[in-house]
């Protein structure tokens, strides 16, 4: 037996909530709940020390203060701990002023352990790089969506009864879309233009090299790109569409020109792709009416198989087909 959401098949119960940050958050937050298991080895590991956590135990999701703002989760025990879990879909972290309005939020005792989480699919080194290691006396902490997802399963080894499995199993299936930040099941293409002139003033090397040569592609992390890697990503250049690549691995980087001097300097988060072989389109594929530096999304059949003659065409197509699924779907 299967069971599809607007046509996608649901791996776990916490899918019906979709796959943002909201799911993942109330996922979390129902299983800190329901798994003793799981919420005595995360506070464990989140505190440094073996937790030892009572009945008084409160989880509070998208909680408002007057200090200012919603928490992602709270989690209070008297005399033992305050945590505040600031939750991310991307690799995206808590700036320091929202830290800081999260600190003057922690108002339990003293002698209560208390900790800010950063919580995203950004590895703990690169998120320690950029979060101050305490606010106040406030320590701050990262940990990732695949650090949880240990711990589930740790937890689930250790749960002894049914109920408490199943919901550890549903979420460790619910946070493998978060762990790989990529859809499996995601057919749209990233379509981009590149360039044909050098990077570095005085070089021959141009933004095309980067891909033919190298095998690589970057961008910017959000400011109107993705915030998630693709799945697929097209290049189109020479007024065509030259070919598809799949994302076989990626990472984000601050300085570019630290991975390859011919690259651009940089101090911004940049995805730094590598690509798959190349898929050619079986016709020509010209760009049609875009802009010049245009971004589109299409689907990848649209830009393979010959049904559209321009990029522009396969972008409308695959806008068609979004909109009738949806409209399907609130039928």
């Amino acid at each position: 037996m299967t069971l599809r959401l607007f046509g996608t098949e649901l791996a776990s119960v916490f899918a019906l909530l979709g796959k943002d940050e909201n799911s993942a958050t109330f996922a979390l937050g129902w299983v800190i709940d329901r798994s003793p298991a799981f919420r005595d080895l995360l506070v464990a590991d989140l505190v440094g020390h073996p937790a030892k956590i009572g009945d008084d135990i409160v989880v509070d999701l998208q909680r408002h203060d007057e200090q200012g703002g919603f928490t992602d989760i709270e989690v209070v025990s008297k005399n033992f701990c305050h945590l505040i879990i600031e939750a991310k879909r991307g690799w995206t972290i808590p700036s320091h002023e929202q830290l800081e309005i999260y600190c003057r939020r922690m108002t339990s005792p003293s002698k209560a352990e208390r900790r800010i989480v950063s919580l995203s699919a950004a590895t703990r080194d690169y998120a320690t790089r950029r979060l101050p290691n305490q606010i106040a006396d406030v320590p701050v902490t990262h940990r990732s969506w695949a650090d949880i997802k240990r711990v589930a399963e740790a937890a689930h080894r250790k749960a002894s009864s049914y109920e408490e499995k199943l919901w550890l199993r549903h979420l460790g299936r619910h946070l493998e879309d978060y762990v790989s930040m990529q859809n499996p099941r995601d057919n749209l293409v990233y379509v981009v233009s590149l360039s044909a002139e050098p990077i570095n003033e005085g070089d021959d090397y141009t933004w095309i090299d980067v891909v033919e040569r190298e095998g690589r592609y970057f961008h910017p992390v959000g400011n109107r790109w993705p915030v998630l890697p693709p799945n697929y990503i097209g290049f189109r250049y020479h007024g065509e569409l030259q070919a598809v690549h799949h994302i076989d691995a990626y990472e984000v980087v601050a300085d570019l020109s630290e991975r390859n001097p011919k690259w651009p300097a940089t101090d911004t988060d940049h995805f730094v792709y590598t690509l798959g072989p190349a898929m050619k389109p079986a016709l020509r594929n010209r760009t049609g009416k875009l802009y010049r530096n245009q971004r589109v999304w299409c689907a990848i059949d649209t830009l393979l198989s010959g049904v559209c003659n321009t990029i522009r065409d396969a972008r409308d197509e695959t806008s068609r087909r979004l909109a009738h699924e949806q409209a399907e779907a609130e039928e």
